[in-house]
């Protein structure tokens, strides 16, 4: 494996004359996706000026799922745009609608796959913040609030915990759908979970060594990550690539099943692949 350093060189190397494109298609689908979900954020804010919490919750959360569920249709398209780029090729501005062309379900519920996945933490928060409203509501004791405070904070650790390891096994999801057409959604974050056992800790290394260039998309009002995301997406598909590599399988996770007549793909894949 490449180290973190290595990984943002051939990243930004590849990118080099395909920058335009990959620009562009970011501020197309970020301008495309103010225009389609301004209506759904609309009727999340009346829900809210409603007031009344449990009708604002009921109205936000499925709104919110479905404008993250058509960024992420956008966005994987984008992350396919580099990561045909890795490969040699050029940048295709037409991949930007991929997922919309090439089993936009599978999309769909890899996505909620993901959620689920995601869920504990999120129950884990919410019920934490829960607490520590009640308690600082109808509570006048001051020992009861630092429970409240200690609760909520336990929660948030927990909850960032959580959500940084479950990004990190399942972050190879698109990447093993861009290779692997046809694969079950389910299939595709679970296939994820097993490569990135024993490895997720170099991809968080490899994100971490981005902390400046995050720092300075920041400061320059998020204008820089027109420029670190691509990167960031690049430098995954080669770490994703090297991975399989190191697996014995270069170009596809299912070419040596498919070789050998009467075994199923998914049985090679979750008894060789990656024992």
């Amino acid at each position: 494996m490449k180290s973190s350093k290595e990984y943002r060189k051939i990243a930004g190397e590849s990118l080099a004359g395909n920058y335009g494109v990959v620009i562009g298609a970011y501020i197309l689908c970020t301008i495309a996706l103010n225009i389609l979900t301004a209506p759904l954020s609309i009727i999340s804010g009346i829900g809210n000026l409603t007031g009344m919490i449990v009708a604002s919750g009921i109205i936000s959360i499925p709104v919110s799922l479905v404008i993250s569920i058509v960024s992420t249709l956008f966005y994987t398209g984008v992350d396919k745009m580099v990561f045909d780029v890795t490969k040699g090729e050029r940048a295709d501005f037409s991949n930007l609608f991929y997922c919309f062309t090439h089993d936009p379900a599978t999309v769909v519920f890899a996505f909620l796959w993901i959620f689920l996945y995601l869920l504990p933490g999120i129950i884990a928060i919410l019920t934490g913040s829960g607490i520590f409203v009640v308690l600082a509501v109808f509570s006048e004791r001051s020992e009861t609030l630092i429970a409240g405070v200690i609760i909520l904070l336990i929660t948030t650790v927990f909850y960032l915990i959580w959500t940084i390891v479950v990004g990190l096994s399942v972050s190879m999801t698109y990447f093993l759908y861009f290779d692997n057409p046809g694969m079950r959604s389910g299939d595709l974050v679970k296939s994820s979970v097993r490569m990135m056992k024993g490895n997720k800790f170099r991809l968080f290394r490899l994100y971490l060594s981005y902390a400046g260039f995050f720092l300075l998309g920041i400061l320059s009002c998020g204008l820089a990550f027109l420029w670190i995301n691509p990167n960031i997406t690049a430098a995954a598909a080669y770490f994703y690539r090297d991975i399989c590599a190191s697996s014995g399988n270069s170009s596809g996770i299912f070419e040596k099943a498919a070789a050998e007549p009467g075994r199923s793909e998914n049985t090679y894949y979750q008894q060789d692949y990656w024992n």
